[in-house]
């Protein structure tokens, strides 16, 4: 099936895309704020989930299940981690609309 032209991002969408791309998250920090607010979203929606925290407790995945029961799930991975990012870069990191679809942008180049 031919698709014409990219998909609209509802602006609920859009919104969730911006708070999560928001979260500092760079690696020789917590991700806490981040993995805590994705759960309490997640309850929100009515899926629960678990955390397994790093010795250090700093850090933690977040597990979810949506619907359980016998039939097989479906299981999303990602990291939520980034490298530092300096003053010497630029302007941190952000997403933007682009044609309908969703662009982070550094400095104000696409990545």
């Amino acid at each position: 099936m031919k698709r014409e032209g990219p998909l609209p991002i509802k602006a609920e969408t859009w919104d969730l895309i911006q708070r999560l791309v928001g979260f500092d998250t760079t690696s020789r920090d917590s991700n806490l704020g981040l993995i805590e607010w994705v759960r309490d979203w997640l309850k929100g929606q009515g899926v629960d989930s678990r955390l397994t925290y790093d010795p250090s407790r700093t850090k933690a995945n977040l597990f979810a299940t949506i619907h359980p029961g016998a039939r097989p799930g479906i299981v999303l991975s990602g990291h939520t981690d980034v490298v530092p990012w300096t003053a010497s870069r630029g302007t941190p990191i952000r997403s933007r609309p682009r044609s309908g679809t969703s662009a982070s942008t550094a400095a104000g180049r696409p990545t």
